[in-house]
């Protein structure tokens, strides 16, 4: 994975909500739903007032979480087994190492445990 220097974090969610991608069918029963996960879910929309529409033609849902995500993972696992839920922004274990571009140069960074 290649990133720069500003997308970096100390935690998962502490910075911008988490996108989840949902079916256009009673949405408000999957918003329902992530708000149990300790986050405030809200359906995205676009400043026109219309729901911001995937290229897949479901709706976006931004879930803040604060401070943060306290499991990522066994959040994500929640999210992908959910039915109605397509598709969220936790990509997790994808990538074992991340080249990060910032003012001072290039550096990488390998997963804990990779060997």
């Amino acid at each position: 994975m290649i990133v720069d220097e500003s997308k970096l974090v100390n935690a998962l969610g502490s910075r911008v909500p988490l996108p989840v991608e949902i079916v256009t069918f009673e949405p408000q029963v999957q918003i329902r739903w992530l708000n149990t996960l300790g986050c405030c879910a809200e359906q995205w929309f676009e400043e026109s007032g219309e729901p911001v529409i995937t290229d897949n033609g479901n709706y976006l849902v931004r879930c803040w979480f604060s401070p943060a995500i306290p499991d990522p993972h066994k959040l994500a696992g929640e999210l992908n087994n959910r039915p109605g839920i397509v598709e969220n922004g936790l990509f997790m274990d994808l990538a074992s190492d991340v080249i990060v571009a910032g003012k001072t140069g290039v550096r990488i960074i390998t997963r804990p445990g990779r060997i």
